[in-house]
């Protein structure tokens, strides 16, 4: 115990000593006394307790822990609990020279016992990604200390080869939950990405645990869980790639609205996850952009491909995940086409889940739709892909009874290939026989099956396709089978019941995250209305906020005058301007469900396909019931 006095007394006497030959000479004298106390810690119970208390006197430290560090052989997991509770409470706020000194007698401790005190080690560095003293730009600390945890993790997967799979499990367990504050997130994600600057082959597993922590975040923001109201001030200020807002194109920032203008709970929760969300999208896009190699850069993307086959392609309607494989397609033609080879073959394959294939089939029409970058090639080549697909399943198929249920593949494809067509078909008309490759895909004998898909999928799709057709000379038009479409009611889906219409989803819809925007200027394609819509909406601000809704999903405008050509309104059920009376009766025998339209001038308009089982409906101005009985189209 005297001599822990003595030394201690010392050290507090030599800290920052010049003379290095005498400071060597304490060090010495010091392991010798730390040697004789480790080895007698059972009989000497005193001398090794104040061992323990003197390595966390921070002005006797740096001689404390070079001493330790020549008689690592002799500390034991067991014996000597007290002291490593000392050393996993070392305390970062001390000079550059100590701080080494403890690193230095980490790496001698965990080369000599192997794997013993490794998880101990780095659970204690990783911890200090989370560090406010170490970790926030603003601490004096941050220059000095942060790559130091980093050269401590280094150093210690190059000692210990076992490390590396202790490493990622604790990467994955500290990640701050998606609930905790954006500068814990913004710290963790910066350093989850300077971890793989030293250690390359963590690349994958960590863009894994990135990507994964991302898709949390983005589907926590559920934007059609916010009122109306509050959706106009979640999209009133508009950004320097989006087009104008007076011209009705897209919608603004998610995210901006003012904590004073609203104190709903929800709104400032989701607003709060955007500015997560853009943070740590930003962060991984900037590394990205910081790759000067090529070839690193092609291993990402590769990486990328497989994470997003993993986890985005299988996650239901993500917002903004995608994007970061959206941007890195931008860098190379060879990524788009890599994308969209992977994309299509994974459709035409067909050995993935129904689910997983229409999702597949949405990012393919998204991308290349949204996509500035993507050569004309390109385009035709998927459509021919997708339309040679369609053709080929209503040779076997067309005939059927339509249902989103049975062919929710077909449908989803067909909308895919006229999404792509209402975005490109400039594109398309511009290139050397474009009208003849448009006329050859041959769109209208798709629409003219049995399957009417035009029924089925999006309104704003069909719409717009049809007024394209219409505006290109030789190009047959849709119309008349709009104006069929307006008049016929869809029975529910065969299986399960529900609304026949498949389920839409635009992956690459217009990114609303303002702070990583920037890295998509010049690459997204938006939206332009054609003067028709503008006038249309200009007329009436209260028929722009329910489509404003809809086009969370697609932002195809849709024009009342064109709507009234048609004949109605072009539904899910079908309905009729507001000059005419309505009324609908429900009944359901088994799994047949249909819905009545009465007027003035007709007492029964149509009875949908029926499903297998009876429908009945009532004229509710003559009063007199009817009743229908199999299956097909019924029209009295």
């Amino acid at each position: 115990m005297a001599l822990y006095h003595m030394y201690s007394r010392d050290t507090r006497n030599h800290h920052g000593i010049a003379n290095e030959e005498e400071t060597e000479e304490k060090i010495r004298v010091m392991a010798k006394g730390c040697n004789t106390t480790l080895q007698r810690s059972e009989q000497q119970p005193v001398a090794y307790k104040h061992l323990a208390a003197a390595i966390c006197d921070k002005q006797a430290q740096y001689l404390w822990y070079r001493s330790l560090s020549k008689c690592v052989s002799l500390i034991c997991a067991e014996r000597h609990q007290l002291l490593l509770n000392s050393v996993w409470a070392f305390g970062w706020d001390t000079d550059v020279r100590t701080v080494w000194a403890y690193l230095d007698f980490l790496i001698h401790l965990n080369s000599c016992h192997g794997s013993t005190f490794v998880y101990n080690t780095l659970k204690m560095l990783v911890k200090k990604f989370k560090d406010p003293q170490i970790q926030d730009p603003q601490s004096p600390h941050y220059e000095t200390f942060h790559p130091l945890v980093h050269e401590g993790i280094r150093r210690t997967l190059a000692a210990v080869p076992g490390a590396a799979s202790k490493l990622y499990n604790l990467l994955s367990s500290e990640f701050p939950h998606c609930s905790f504050p954006i500068h814990e997130q913004q710290a963790y994600v910066h350093n989850l990405l300077t971890v793989i600057e030293y250690c390359p082959r963590f690349r994958e597993p960590i863009f894994h645990l990135l990507i994964d922590k991302i898709i949390q975040i983005d589907v926590s923001i559920k934007l059609e869980e916010v009122p109306d109201d509050e959706i106009e001030n979640l999209f009133s200020s508009t950004g320097d790639i989006q087009p104008d807002n007076s011209q009705g194109n897209e919608v603004g920032w998610f995210g901006d609205c003012d904590f004073e203008e609203t104190e709903d709970p929800q709104v400032i929760e989701h607003r709060e996850n955007a500015q997560k969300l853009d943070v740590i999208i930003d962060l991984v896009l900037q590394y990205i952009v910081s790759r000067g190699y090529e070839k690193e850069r092609d291993e990402i993307f590769e990486v990328l491909i497989r994470v997003f086959d993993a986890l985005i392609l299988s996650t239901y309607k993500s917002k903004y995940t995608q994007f970061i494989l959206f941007y890195m397609c931008r860098m190379k033609d060879a990524y788009v086409e890599r994308f969209l080879s992977f994309l299509c073959d994974k459709l035409m394959q067909g050995d993935s889940s129904t689910l997983m294939l229409q999702s597949s089939a949405a990012y393919i029409g998204s991308f290349v739709g949204r996509a500035t970058f993507i050569p004309p090639r390109l385009t035709q080549e998927v459509l021919f892909r997708l339309l040679g697909w369609l053709h080929q399943y209503v040779s076997q198929f067309g005939d059927l009874v339509p249902d989103a249920g049975q062919h929710g593949l077909f449908y989803s494809i067909c909308q895919s290939a006229m999404y792509i067509f209402c975005f490109k078909h400039e594109q398309l008309m511009n290139e050397p026989n474009g009208q003849e490759f448009i006329r050859k895909l041959n769109f209208i004998e798709i629409f003219e099956a049995n399957l009417n898909p035009l029924k089925l999928i999006l309104t704003e799709v069909a719409l717009e396709f049809d007024k394209i057709c219409r505006k290109i000379c030789g190009i047959p038009t849709i119309t008349h089978l709009l104006r069929r479409n307006a008049s016929i009611v869809l029975p529910t889906k065969a299986a399960w019941g529900g609304d026949n219409q498949i389920d839409t989803f635009f992956p690459f819809d217009p990114f609303l995250l303002r702070g990583s925007s920037k890295h998509f200027k010049g690459a997204y394609q938006f939206w332009q209305s054609s003067p028709e819509e503008d006038d249309e909406d200009s007329q009436s601000e209260s028929q722009e906020r329910e489509p404003r809704r809809r086009r969370r999903n697609s932002d195809f405008g849709m024009s009342g005058s064109y709507e009234e050509e048609l004949g109605g309104s072009y539904g899910s059920y079908g309905s009729f301007s507001t000059s005419v009376e309505m009324a609908n009766s429900w009944s359901k025998h088994g799994q047949g469900i249909a819905c009545m339209e009465l007027s003035e001038d007709e007492d029964v308009m149509d009875l949908g396909y029926g499903a297998g089982g009876g429908v009945s409906f009532l004229d509710l101005d003559a009063g007199v019931a009817f009743k229908g009985v199999g299956a097909g189209l019924f029209s009295f």
